[in-house]
């Protein structure tokens, strides 16, 4: 990847892009790398008037949407564009890959060995809406099944299973029965989301933190108060919502 290239913008700046030509690619494909550089990456046999066809029709939207985020602004773009994601709770570990597509919409999912983020990705608020609901996705996966089986060991029943994603509090219970919980609980360990879920479950009999509450959390968790004082030196890595423009 030696080949460097520009894009003229009408204002006369130029921004920089660098060529990929792979054997395995099989369309065109202008991706956003995590150091926040542009790829341009082409089929082995791609014409040059077809390459340049595609960066022509691209121009638009990149002049568009790098008036909204510098890409090599260090102290916006860690926060805007996580480099990756470690999931203790099932102990993966994927970096993130941010690959442009001229659409309007972005999309996240895991493709092999990492978190493939497609589409609009010069548009932070939607890079984030689509981690974010990665996220959700992903916790229904992994919360249902656990909830489900602790359910059946404290002979708790519960009725529905919301997965959030938010800041501020891991999980809650309302008085109908209902367990709602943190999508970013999959940043924790194994044994804080079990405790975060017996918590929740056991609020269906106490609806407060009584003593008779807290002595029925230590029954299905007895290592609770160590596992408390652990999420609290918790740091998910937040999302922050950036306003549509």
């Amino acid at each position: 990847m030696n080949e460097v290239h520009s894009i003229p913008l009408s204002d006369g700046s130029r921004v920089e892009y660098r060529i990929n030509r792979s054997r395995r690619a099989r369309r065109i494909r202008l991706t956003l790398k995590q150091d926040q550089t542009l790829v341009l990456t082409l089929p082995v046999k791609t014409p040059p008037s077809e390459m340049r066809e595609f960066m022509r029709k691209s121009i638009p939207w990149l002049e568009k949407t790098l008036k909204k985020l510098s890409l090599s602004s260090p102290k916006t773009a860690p926060a805007m564009y996580p480099p990756d994601f470690d999931f203790k709770l099932t102990s993966e570990h994927f970096p993130i890959r941010y690959e442009w597509r001229n659409v309007c919409w972005v999309g996240a999912r895991e493709v092999r060995a990492h978190i493939l983020v497609s589409g609009a990705v010069l548009r932070p608020e939607r890079v984030q809406e689509a981690l974010r609901l990665y996220l959700i996705r992903k916790a229904e996966k992994w919360f249902a099944p656990m909830l489900r089986t602790l359910s059946e060991k404290c002979g708790i029943p519960y009725e529905n299973l919301t997965i959030r994603y938010q800041k501020g509090r891991w999980g809650s219970c309302s008085p109908g029965k209902d367990i709602s919980l943190n999508a970013q609980m999959l940043f924790l360990p194994a044994e804080s989301v079990e405790y975060i879920m017996i918590h929740e479950l056991c609020h269906i009999r106490e609806m407060n933190h009584s003593l008779r509450f807290w002595r029925l959390v230590e029954k299905w968790c007895p290592d609770y108060r160590t596992i408390r004082r652990n999420i609290r030196s918790e740091s998910p890595p937040f999302l922050p919502l950036v306003p549509a423009s």
